[in-house]
């Protein structure tokens, strides 16, 4: 995975002052939730480093067509996503943010440097979700035969399964009395 470097020393001697970012991060092939996925054209975004007196505020956005797995259809699927980005950069190491937690900043190294990688990704990867589809009405797998119900049709559902303990259920009749 690229790393995406920004060197803030500039930026942090001139309170007031910002500064504009933007490009592409590729990333390998990854695991989420027991499946595979990957972002062939990458994470692209735009942003907006403001130095507000006693850190560095990163604001903007990121994109990315994510392909993976329907989890329903078990076909490749693929899904634009679109996220804010929000990073605060503390400008002293020993600082803690009053009303922040520890994990909603992160001071700035000696040497001036923010990796702004785990901002942009966690962005992107947190909008993936769990349900991984290739259409909102995606019908996906007959549960008997397996097959794919977006392309065909069965008639397993008209076909009680004798082995299954809720088949009992079908013999019940609702008549008008």
């Amino acid at each position: 995975m690229d790393r995406i470097e920004y060197d803030a020393r500039e930026l942090a001697a001139s309170p007031g002052s910002a500064d504009k970012v933007s490009g592409v991060i590729e990333l390998e092939p990854f695991t989420l939730w027991g499946v595979e996925y990957s972002i062939p054209e990458g994470i692209s975004y735009s942003a907006t480093l403001s130095n507000v007196g006693d850190a560095i505020v990163l604001v903007g956005d990121a994109q990315a067509e994510v392909v993976g797995e329907c989890t329903r259809c078990l076909e490749p699927a693929s899904n634009s996503f679109a996220s804010d980005l929000d990073g605060y950069y503390t400008l002293s190491p020993e600082s803690d943010v009053e009303g922040m937690e520890e994990d909603e900043y992160e001071p700035i190294g000696e040497d001036g440097i923010i990796d702004i990688t785990e901002c942009i990704t966690s962005a992107i990867l947190s909008e993936i979700p769990a349900i991984f589809l290739c259409k909102d009405d995606c019908k996906g797998l007959c549960p008997s035969c397996g097959c794919n119900l977006n392309e065909e049709q069965c008639d397993c559902a008209s076909k009680p399964d004798p082995s299954n303990p809720f088949s009992i259920l079908s013999q019940i009749t609702f008549d008008d009395e």
